[in-house]
């Protein structure tokens, strides 16, 4: 069927009867019926803006809409990865924290399996040791009995063992890699280990020789390795050695001011001042009080604490910069070194972890140690810890001269 649309001819308006205003006639409205509820105007005005757009500005709006595309999908793989890396880093701390527990609880179990043990049988002083009991001290135990076997195979009985030539090397010709480990393959269960050190110890080990050595560096290393095994085995081989090497090392407290000296010649039974200088080392003549006062203690013989409590209380005495000490001291006259470094570092470090140990020996009953080392924090809060520029970084430095500060150059490189 045609439908036959008629268009007037004139400029004139159709004339609408008033009655028929609002009502809507096929012959009287000529307008086309839209069930969009969005008018079309707007539409066609965006297209005809469009058509009148150059090529070149066309190809600009394509290439906007590209590069918005582009940014929000790569705005989205980012963080579907960011949820990802966060949902794999949450399992693994998870499963590290239980295996952190896991340990804790592995420990404080066997702490209280100790503390019970001790409770119900007061002979049993001795701590006891079962050997590794999980992976990583399985490790730590591998590691020490291959080292264990290249000294034994390239250097046994010497000092040490340079681990790239191969060769053995002698400081003091005490064993000291035998004495000062054997304490660990006693911890670790290494019975075998243990068996061949100790045979070596009770044949071997001699303090007869003429020989100068460290006064600080054979109390911490061969003293006391000895008294850990003593301690360890209750066996009195170990406890003979010890006193055997304490008598000798009681010549470096000879000194006018009972600050020890450096250097011991255990088989002269003679102490005196290093060849490069008058001085001893702070750090050295401060660390030896641990194992003096349990030797004191095994012996039965007071004279090893005597010497070696009376050098911390003779420090205690001396004039600080805000608990902070110098490193080098005169043994002559019992005094510092003018103006010497003032430092945490080699010299230093170990005053002021012995002022805290010192105190737990003796069953925190002598107050000035931990009087000392409260107020040396208090002196390292003040005159050494700094800030790095620009970075703000927190720093432990050095007084040089008493009064500059400057870098402690191998604690902040490790």
């Amino acid at each position: 069927m045609d439908m036959k649309i008629e268009f007037n001819d004139t400029d004139e308006s159709p004339i609408v009867p008033p009655n028929s205003i609002g009502a809507w006639s096929i012959k009287n409205d000529t307008s086309v019926l839209i069930t969009d509820p969005q008018p079309s105007g707007s539409h066609r005005k965006i297209i005809r803006r469009w058509n009148r757009l150059s090529r070149l500005q066309r190809s600009i709006v394509y290439a906007l809409f590209v590069i918005a595309g582009t940014v929000l999908v790569m705005f989205y793989i980012s963080k579907v990865s960011a949820a990802n890396v966060n949902k794999i880093n949450n399992s693994e701390l998870a499963q590290e924290t239980l295996k952190n527990l896991s340990l804790v609880n592995e420990q404080v179990a066997e702490a209280a399996i100790s503390k019970k043990t001790v409770i119900n049988d007061e002979k049993a002083e001795r701590p006891m040791f079962t050997g590794p009991i999980n992976a990583r001290q399985y490790a730590v135990v591998e590691s020490f009995k291959h080292a264990w076997r290249g000294y034994k195979e390239h250097a046994w009985g010497h000092d040490n063992l340079k681990p790239v030539s191969g060769m053995a090397f002698d400081w003091f010709s005490l064993g000291l890699t035998i004495v000062d480990s054997l304490d660990t393959a006693y911890i670790m269960g290494l019975n075998d280990e243990f068996e061949e050190g100790k045979q070596w110890i009770q044949n071997e080990l001699v303090f007869t020789k003429n020989k100068d050595v460290n006064f600080f560096e054979v109390t911490i290393r061969v003293l006391g390795g000895l008294l850990s095994c003593y301690h360890f085995t209750q066996d009195r081989m170990f406890l003979t050695k010890a006193i055997d090497l304490g008598d000798r090392l009681m010549a470096a407290f000879s000194s006018p001011s009972g600050i020890p000296y450096s250097d011991v010649n255990l088989g002269e039974r003679t102490a005196h001042a290093p060849e490069w200088s008058h001085y001893s080392t702070t750090a050295e003549v401060t660390t030896v009080q641990l194992e003096f006062r349990e030797l004191s203690r095994a012996s039965n013989n007071p004279g090893f604490e005597d010497a070696a409590a009376a050098v911390s209380e003779k420090i205690h005495h001396l004039p600080k910069k805000h608990g902070l000490v110098p490193i080098f001291i005169n043994p002559n006259t019992g005094h510092f070194l003018p103006h010497a470094t003032i430092t945490l570092g080699a010299r230093g470090d170990s005053y002021y972890e012995y002022l805290l140990k010192q105190w737990l020996q003796t069953g925190k009953t002598i107050n000035y140690l931990l009087d000392d080392y409260l107020t040396a924090i208090e002196g390292v809060r003040n005159f050494l810890a700094k800030r790095s520029s620009p970075n703000k970084h927190l720093f432990i430095g050095e007084l040089s001269a008493g009064s500059e500060v400057r870098y402690l150059h191998y604690l902040l490189n490790t």
